[in-house]
């Protein structure tokens, strides 16, 4: 597994959460996470996979029980695909070719995905942007010591879920050859 934390690159849609001057924007936190595969792999077949791996499923369990907004694999194929606009608690804030962002139903939290081809294989980005609440100004959550003890958290579970996605991929084209 090669996924490890990557600078965002020039043009994602997460950039527009990068912190910045303005006192709404300056709390925010934004990262990202990169994986390669051998080959081409479409943004949609990687969104599918990610949604549907085990490590994720537990996540929509968890937060379908507790936002009551259960899910299923049909539904990730099917916002993964651009067939649908919602899926569990995120819904599609923007989507090119090669990238979808994706806001969750607090309205501070969203998720990222991008692929780029790169000779003869495909860098996977994710990543996450957490804004404060609003209102929060310099005294935001994102200063909390809830938050400082999360953070070393979520990065981890953003590399484990990156990695769950490419080994997925991976084997399933290597399942896919063999037939």
């Amino acid at each position: 597994m090669n996924a490890r934390p990557a600078a965002l690159p020039e043009g994602a849609l997460l950039e527009r959460y990068l912190p910045g001057p303005d006192a709404a924007s300056h709390a925010n936190y934004v990262d990202c996470f990169r994986a390669d595969i051998e080959g081409r792999v479409a943004l949609g077949s990687y969104v599918a996979v990610f949604y549907r791996t085990r490590l994720f499923r537990l996540e929509r369990t968890v937060l379908g029980r507790l936002w009551k907004r259960p899910s299923t694999d049909t539904e990730a194929i099917a916002v993964a695909s651009g067939d649908a606009r919602a899926f569990a608690a995120w819904t599609v804030e923007a989507r090119t070719a090669d990238q979808l962002l994706m806001r969750a139903v607090d309205g501070r939290t969203r998720s990222w995905f991008m692929v780029r081809p790169a000779s003869g294989r495909t860098v996977l980005f994710f990543g996450s942007a957490v804004l404060p609440a609003p209102g929060d100004g310099s005294a935001s959550a994102l200063s909390s010591v809830l938050y400082r003890v999360l953070l070393p958290v979520h990065r981890v579970y953003s590399v484990l879920l990156l990695g769950a996605a490419q080994r997925k991929l991976a084997r399933d084209r290597r399942d896919h050859r063999a037939q």
